[in-house]
């Protein structure tokens, strides 16, 4: 049989052929994506087998359970031209004896077409043709990954170095069919296997220690147009709801992180012009990432301590603050023959210092008030492991501290109503400048293979930020008040927005 068209062998072949065509094995399966093979088949062919440079073989191979269409021929093999292969799965440093002959070691040079991903080799060694992956390239050119997405082909390089995985083994080809549909979509697969936005907990965490900490500074009255803007003893109730935007950076989504906080506190003078003040808080947040691939909801607590001494016109105040939070994220995986979801219960631990100076300028009717604070914050996630199959993660704990300064100015006016009632309306702007601009963190694959070590994903955060806020205070003649405020905090990438109502009663 000369073969120049298209022919697809069934279990046997009697006879000599000659193929300068294509010959497709795998019987009614020959042309099936590798990815999507059920059954391979093996010919016998019975007679000498040739293929000139003209011809092309095709054959499904499965690298992991070592199953793979193939040829038996009783006479001579001589190979030449190309060679198709449809991957199930793959593997590095495995053989297999796709073309075996009876009369000796099949002659000729057989030349696989190597995929974006995937370099295959055979060679003639004992009776048999034999398969083998030569070389593979997770971090392609054609396939322009960046940041995280680069990190990521990295981690699967060394795995694959390392002699690659079992369980990742379907991966591996899922991947290669992924590469034949672009760039952009291996581009998302990477992401898809990066922790992303389930990083945010552990990066805003610092910023709501933050904003727990701010609340604590003051507990103002002004009710006597001869004394001046000051601290009191009292107790007060706060509650705010917050929205905040992060756009995406680089390889990394955008997100929403909503919050409503429940804060609680109080202040005695414990000596003459010395206050000791002290507040709790619950909060509630949820995180949505802007490509659909995430979602999450936590709660937190903090717990906080605050001394402040009145000098004059001058306060100094000194915090100390602690929280947790628990939080239940869900990342969602759009690949092909795993789980599509992996769910995860990250927590956050942090503590928190800041310290104050502030200056209050006021004529009895206006005042200014310069203040500076300095923070330090710690935070900590743990390591956890995500629920799921070989791609979930393994996330090992991450920790940061941070330094920031925040210098600021307030303004506001006196305004008399009846009933001694005095009304404060005011405002305020400043700078939030922080040493670090990301939270970083190492993970690896639950089915990466020993050896594969960990992959580095980092989630942006602007280290200057702009904070500007305005509220309107309405004071009882016996300092009782109630306070409504909008507070609004912007950056290169980010913005965010709150509002609140604050309840304050002194004693």
């Amino acid at each position: 049989m000369i073969n120049d068209g298209l022919y697809v062998p069934g279990a046997t072949f009697n006879g000599q052929l000659l193929n300068r065509g294509r010959v497709l094995l795998g019987g009614v399966e020959a042309d099936v994506p590798g990815v999507a093979r059920s059954q391979y088949t093996a010919t016998t062919h019975t007679g000498s087998l040739t293929q000139t440079s003209d011809g092309m073989l095709q054959l499904g191979a499965d690298f992991n359970t070592q199953q793979f269409d193939a040829i038996h021929a009783s006479g001579d093999v001589h190979l030449d031209g190309e060679l198709t292969v449809l991957s199930r799965a793959l593997l590095s440093r495995r053989e297999l004896a796709i073309v075996t002959s009876d009369s000796g070691t099949p002659t000729g040079t057989l030349t696989p077409l190597d995929t974006l991903l995937f370099d295959y080799a055979t060679r003639n060694a004992g009776n048999a043709t034999r398969l083998f992956v030569a070389r593979a390239n997770f971090n392609a050119e054609d396939m322009q990954l960046r940041g995280n997405q680069k990190r990521v082909a990295g981690h699967l390089q060394e795995g694959w170095d390392a002699g690659g995985s079992p369980a990742l083994a379907t991966f591996y080809a899922t991947l290669d069919t992924i590469a034949r549909a672009g760039a952009a979509t291996y581009q998302q697969r990477m992401s898809d296997l990066s922790p992303g936005v389930t990083l945010v907990p552990g990066a805003q965490s610092q910023l709501a220690m933050g904003r727990f900490t701010r609340a604590m500074m003051s507990c103002p009255t002004w009710t006597d147009t001869n004394a001046p803007y000051k601290e009191q003893s009292c107790v007060w109730g706060d509650v705010s709801r917050r929205s905040t935007n992060q756009d995406g950076y680089s390889t990394v989504s955008g997100y929403s992180y909503d919050t409503v906080t429940y804060q609680f506190g109080g202040q005695r003078e414990i000596a003459p012009h010395w206050f000791l003040g002290g507040s709790v808080a619950y909060q509630t947040a949820q995180v949505r990432g802007d490509d659909s691939r995430v979602k999450g909801d936590g709660d937190a607590g903090y717990a906080g301590l605050v001394l402040k001494r009145e000098d004059g016109p001058r306060t100094y105040s000194a915090a100390l603050s602690a929280g947790y939070g628990s939080f239940d994220m869900d990342r969602s995986l759009s690949i092909p023959n795993y789980e599509e979801r992996a769910r995860s219960h990250p927590d956050v631990v942090t503590v928190g210092t800041r310290l104050r100076a502030a200056r209050t300028f006021t004529n009895g009717k206006l005042y200014v008030k310069p203040f500076v604070d300095l923070t330090g914050q710690y935070a900590r996630v743990p390591g956890y492991q995500e629920s799921g199959d070989a791609l979930s993660l393994d996330v090992q704990s991450s920790e940061q501290f941070v330094l920031g300064l925040e210098p600021a100015f307030e303004v506001g006016a006196r305004m008399e109503l009846p009933k001694g009632i005095v009304l404060r309306p005011f405002a305020y702007a400043g700078l939030l400048l922080s040493s670090v601009d990301g939270w970083t963190t190492q993970a690896s694959l639950d089915g990466a293979p020993n050896g594969s070590g960990t992959f580095q994903t980092t989630m942006p955060m602007d280290s200057v930020v702009r904070r500007v806020g305005l509220g309107l205070q309405m004071l009882s003649g016996k300092g009782a008040s109630m306070r409504v405020q909008y507070d609004g905090e912007f950056s290169s990438s980010a913005k965010s927005h709150a509002g609140s109502l604050k309840l304050a009663v002194p004693f």
